[in-house]
């Protein structure tokens, strides 16, 4: 073929259309052949994109043929899933692609990670979009993010910090964003109550302590464990 058409069917959602773009420029990678993406294009050998009701939520089927390669999913997410598979295989086969059937679903609605953006190296927002892009590879669906002094509370204005150090609302949304191009729920996760050892430390805020006359006499990490 002088070119490749990708067909998606009407109503597919932007989502998916721009994992189909990734598919795209991975496809000309590999051959070198000018890749179109179309909604109406029909063309033999095409890598057609749709939804099929028959399938299960987030679940998605693979067929490739000598008459080309048909994506369906049982919505949005099971079509962006597929897709994932799909360039999984060009990373590992080329594009030599073997003939084969793929069915797949999850066992599990909820698929969550949990991650810890307090305890030691704080993310940058380029690093936390590495790590979403890896989870939603794996078709994980929720990420949790685990913040204290490490998001830009206004409390913490008198802590000496750089802007390595924290998290911003604005950075905040900009992962909520990117998580949710992946089909992945990002939900916050924050202790109101407990883990307050770097708050109740600043002196203006020390009359809030129990232990009033605190004096800190161990290594840091312990007490921050001992006295939340």
């Amino acid at each position: 073929l002088s070119d490749i058409c990708i067909l998606i069917e009407d109503g597919i959602d932007a989502r998916v259309i721009k994992k189909a773009a990734e598919l795209k420029t991975k496809i000309f990678e590999k051959t070198g052949k000018k890749v179109v993406l179309s909604r109406s294009l029909a063309r033999e050998k095409a890598i057609t994109i749709a939804k099929d009701a028959s399938l299960s939520s987030e679940g998605y089927s693979i067929e490739v043929t000598t008459d080309g390669i048909k994506i369906a999913g049982g919505d949005d997410a099971g079509c962006f899933y597929a897709i994932i598979t799909l360039l999984e295989m060009l990373e590992t086969e080329g594009t030599s692609l073997p003939c084969v059937i793929i069915n797949d679903a999850p066992d599990m609605s909820y698929r969550g990670f949990y991650f810890d953006a307090t305890r030691g190296r704080v993310p940058s927002v380029e690093g936390a979009k590495k790590l979403i892009l890896r989870l939603a590879k794996s078709k994980v669906n929720v990420l949790q993010f685990y913040v204290e002094h490490t998001f830009d509370f206004k409390e913490f204005y008198s802590v000496d910090r750089t802007d390595e150090d924290y998290l911003t609302a604005d950075d905040i949304l900009e992962l909520d964003a990117f998580c949710y191009d992946n089909f992945i729920d990002f939900q916050p996760s924050i202790s109101t109550f407990g883990h307050l050892y770097e708050l109740l430390m600043l002196k203006e805020h020390e009359h809030l302590r129990e232990l009033e006359d605190f004096v800190p006499v161990y290594h840091f990490w312990e007490q921050r464990m001992f006295h939340h």
